[in-house]
């Protein structure tokens, strides 16, 4: 079969998914005065409002995933995470070690810390392989996602960073609310 003409599966699942949305928003949320037909029309309509209004926040999100991509897989973190996983003696250290590196590197920034976790775990677990220590696998790549557990309370949290702007478009409900009060807050660093 030639893969050229065939659709990507994540592209057919997003097609699907938007349906299934359309669907359920026309036929649950139709307004009395007009019919189904018409109304189904201001569905697309917002829709297609809504996806281009979130293309800049898109591609923000992408672009941190990229970079944290390409900061996590360079030669100097390469180094220290193979050092960090030659340090690795048993299983209880090897997941302890790959869920606090991959917090520190998620409250860092979220895309560096999902790719550094995985990088990591698998780093991890290759050494175990080499050296014959035994670990869990699935463990310890679970783990490295702890980043993520942390993420939103980080230096990269959207929600906190955006209502420390000023005239953010909630400014006229709850004001400006800076990191000190989320990021940097007791409760944030001490939970982290």
């Amino acid at each position: 079969m030639n893969r050229s003409y065939t659709l990507s599966p994540t592209f057919v699942l997003a097609l699907l998914l938007s349906f299934i949305i359309f669907l359920f928003a026309t036929f649950l949320t139709n307004p009395q005065e007009r019919g189904i037909f018409m109304y189904s029309f201001d569905v697309l309509k917002f829709w297609q409002i809504g996806f281009w209004e979130l293309l800049e926040f898109t591609l923000q999100m992408v672009l941190i995933l990229i970079f944290g991509h390409a900061l996590a897989i360079s030669t100097p973190v390469g180094r220290f995470l193979d050092w960090i996983a030659s340090g690795v003696r048993n299983n209880t250290q090897a997941v302890l070690m790959t869920a606090l590196i991959a917090m520190v590197a998620g409250y860092i920034n979220w895309g560096f810390g999902l790719i550094l976790g995985a990088v990591l775990a698998r780093q991890v677990a290759l050494r175990a392989l080499k050296s014959g220590v035994r670990i869990n696998y699935p463990l310890v790549a679970a783990s490295g996602y702890l980043g993520m557990l942390i993420w939103h309370g980080g230096l990269s949290g959207s929600a906190p960073l955006k209502v420390a702007e000023k005239q953010h478009f909630l400014e006229a409900k709850i004001g400006v609310i800076g990191v000190n009060e989320t990021l940097f807050s007791n409760f944030i660093l001490v939970s982290i």
